[in-house]
């Protein structure tokens, strides 16, 4: 089921080889990576979402083609890195969250990365206790 009404751009990284793989998807993440772990020797770590619009997948597989391994994957890089902590959500549980908040105008995305993938995540925790308070049975 997409949840995104466009290509979010992932990171993740093998655990052992260190390998990062940026890719994109519509569908939740953690469901993405479901599907590759399958097929992958390597226990799969998420490291980072890009929910802005100023950089596709391919853009940035250009952006650090210095360090392409093949297709998808790159060997970790300094460039890498800081382009994940400057400019990515690093908190899988809330990145949906956040991904709604910048969609539906509650937050900008300069504004999400100020406050940072902890303090989002926090929000998204109370969010979802406020949610859970509501149910009535």
């Amino acid at each position: 089921m997409k949840v995104f009404d466009r290509p979010v751009v992932y990171f993740i990284q093998g655990k052992l080889t260190k390998r990062i793989k940026i890719g994109s998807t519509q569908w939740p993440i953690d469901e993405r990576m479901k599907n590759l772990q399958i097929g992958s020797p390597d226990e799969l770590i998420f490291l980072g979402a890009y929910l802005g619009d100023n950089f596709t997948e391919t853009q940035l597989h250009n952006l650090f083609v210095e360090a392409r391994l093949h297709g998808e994957w790159f060997e970790p890089s300094i460039a890498i890195e800081q382009f994940i902590l400057k400019h990515c959500f690093t908190d899988l549980r809330s990145s949906f969250y956040t991904y709604l908040q910048i969609k539906e105008g509650n937050i900008s995305l300069e504004q999400a990365l100020k406050l940072g993938s902890q303090n989002l995540a926090e929000m998204y925790e109370k969010h979802l206790a406020g949610l859970v308070a509501g149910i009535r049975f």
